[in-house]
């Protein structure tokens, strides 16, 4: 999602953050899975959607972050320190 922002601008709404962080957690996950994964699948927990939009979410999330869908390791332990402290800190 910062990807999306950084080359794009696009900022998380009100509006936005549902599809957004939807389509930025189908793509890490089809990233990380080594098992095949259809956007149909999803749409059993989002009935709001269908599958040619998600597909086009999905298809426009990958052209605006230019296929850039590699977590550096130091990157990822940022992330994960940071939301583990958020987690540590609210318990």
């Amino acid at each position: 999602m910062d990807r999306l922002s950084m080359k794009t601008g696009v900022m998380l709404t009100r509006w936005t953050w549902r599809r957004i962080v939807l389509v930025a957690f189908i793509v890490a996950r089809k990233v990380w899975e080594d098992n095949k994964i259809m956007n149909s699948d999803y749409l059993k927990l989002f009935t709001y959607l269908n599958v040619y939009h998600l597909n086009e979410l999905e298809r426009l999330f990958l052209v605006d972050i230019k296929f850039d869908v590699l977590v550096k390791t130091s990157t990822y332990a940022t992330y994960y320190f940071a939301l583990r402290s958020l987690f540590t800190h609210s318990t």
